[in-house]
C-alpha cells in the first residue's frame, strides 16, 4: 500500500517523504482541547438535531388543538439560540473538567518517566487527586516498575563492583607470579607454576558460573534432556568429593535408591555439586548427608543436609543471590559467592524450585525440587 501511495504521489511531482514531513508538521491538540470540541459539537448537534426534527413535525401535522401555528416566534428562536449557547458553554466546561481529571495522572506519569530517563530512579508517580480507579492501577504499576528499576540498578552496581573485585584477586596473583618468574626472581618449577594453574582454574570457574547466571536470567540457558538414574548420577558426584570430606573430618553420605527422570544430567551434576562444596566449606566436621527420592508421580526432591552451623532466617531468602555470602562465611575467601546462585539458575531452568532451611539438629538443609515429565 505504501508503495502505490509513493508511486501516485511521484507522478504528482511529490514523494511519500515529503507528505510524511509535512504530516508532522501538523500541530496536535491536546487531550482537554479535543474533548471539549468533541462536547460541543455533540451538544450542538444534538440541538441543531432536534430543532430540525420540530420543524418536520411542523410541516408534517400543521394544525393543533388551538388553531395557532406551531412555529416559533422570533422570541421563542433568541430563547432557542440562547438556550443552544448555554448548552454548548455548559458541555465544553464540563469536559474541560473531565479532561483535567483524565489528564493529570497522565501528565504526573509522564513527569516521573522524564525524570527516570535522566537517572533519577527515585521518581514516582503521585496518587493526590486521582478519581479513577483505573488510572489509579496504572499508576501503581508504573510506580512498581519504578521500583524494580531501581532495585535492579542497585543490585547491577553491586555486582559490577563485586565482580571487578572477584577478577582482581586472581589477575593480580597472576600478574605478579608471571613477573616473578620472567625476572628470575621466581623459579618456574611445577609448584609455582600449579600455584598459577589454580588461579586460572578459579577465573574460568567465575566466568563459567556469570554466564550461567545471565543466559538464565536472559531464559536462554539451553538445557539437554534426556533419561537418567538420577541415584547413579549423585553418586558420580559424590564419588569425587569423598577424599576433600574425609581430610575435614567430616563423612559424605548418600542416600536413595535408582530414579529414572528426564533431566539435563550435567548441569544437575553441576547443581550438586556447588551445593556440596558449599557444605564442604561452611559445614561444622560430621555428616553430610544427601538423598533423592520422587515425592509424587510428577515430582522428585534432591536434599542435602549437614550438622551446622546452620543459616540464619533473615538470610535463607537472600543466600541464593548473586555474591552473597552469610554471616557465617566471613572467614572463607575461596568462594565467589556464585554458587548457589547458579544453583538457583539451574533448577529454575528446569522448571523447579530450590529452597533453603534449618534442620532439626540446627544444620542447614537445601531441597532441590524438580519435575519429573
Amino acid at each position: 500500500m505504501r508503495r502505490v501511495l509513493s508511486l501516485f504521489l511521484r507522478a504528482y511531482g511529490a514523494s511519500a517523504t515529503g507528505l510524511e514531513i509535512n504530516m508532522r508538521k501538523i500541530p496536535r491538540k491536546s487531550l482537554t482541547r479535543r474533548l471539549s470540541d468533541m462536547t460541543a459539537f455533540i451538544a450542538f448537534m444534538a440541538l441543531i438535531l432536534s430543532t430540525l426534527v420540530y420543524y418536520v413535525a411542523v410541516l408534517l401535522f400543521p394544525s393543533t388543538r388551538d388553531g395557532e401555528s406551531l412555529i416559533p416566534s422570533l422570541n421563542d428562536t433568541l430563547q432557542l439560540i440562547f438556550s443552544t449557547l448555554l448548552a454548548v458553554a455548559f458541555s465544553m466546561y464540563c469536559s474541560w473538567r473531565f479532561a483535567q481529571n483524565l489528564i493529570r495522572p497522565l501528565k504526573t506519569i509522564a513527569s516521573s518517566a522524564r525524570e527516570i530517563a535522566e537517572g533519577n530512579l527515585a521518581s514516582r508517580a503521585d496518587h493526590s487527586g486521582i478519581y479513577f480507579t483505573e488510572l489509579n492501577d496504572l499508576i501503581d504499576d508504573f510506580n512498581v516498575m519504578a521500583s524494580r528499576l531501581e532495585v535492579m540498578s542497585k543490585d547491577m552496581k553491586q555486582w559490577n563492583a563485586a565482580i571487578a573485585h572477584e577478577l582482581r584477586t586472581p589477575v593480580t596473583v597472576l600478574k605478579g607470579g608471571v613477573q616473578a618468574i620472567s625476572e628470575g626472581v621466581m623459579p618456574a618449577d611445577a609448584v609455582n607454576l600449579d600455584a598459577l594453574m589454580k588461579q586460572i582454574d578459579g577465573l574460568s570457574l567465575l566466568i563459567n558460573d556469570l554466564r550461567v547466571v545471565s543466559l538464565a536470567d536472559s531464559g536462554q540457558l539451553i538445557l539437554y534432556r534426556e533419561e537418567v538414574d538420577l541415584y547413579e548420577e549423585i553418586k558420580s558426584v559424590t564419588a569425587t568429593l569423598i577424599p576433600a570430606f574425609n581430610q575435614r573430618n567430616k563423612i559424605l553420605v548418600v542416600n536413595g535408591y535408582p530414579l529414572t527422570c528426564f533431566i539435563d544430567a550435567a548441569r544437575i551434576r553441576q547443581a550438586v555439586l556447588a551445593l556440596l562444596n558449599n557444605c564442604l566449606v561452611y559445614s561444622n566436621p560430621g555428616t553430610v548427608s544427601i538423598r533423592c527420592e520422587p515425592t509424587s508421580d510428577k515430582q522428585l526432591e534432591i536434599s542435602i543436609e549437614d550438622e551446622g552451623p546452620g543459616i540464619p532466617v533473615s538470610e535463607q531468602e537472600k543466600i541464593f543471590d548473586m555474591f552473597t555470602r552469610g554471616t557465617n562465611a566471613a572467614d572463607v575467601i575461596s568462594s565467589s559467592g556464585l554458587g548457589l546462585s547458579v544453583v538457583r539458575a539451574i533448577v529454575q531452568a528446569h522448571g523447579g524450585k530450590v529452597t533453603c532451611q534449618n534442620n532439626r539438629l540446627g544444620g542447614a538443609k537445601f531441597t532441590i525440587t524438580l519435575i519429573n515429565a
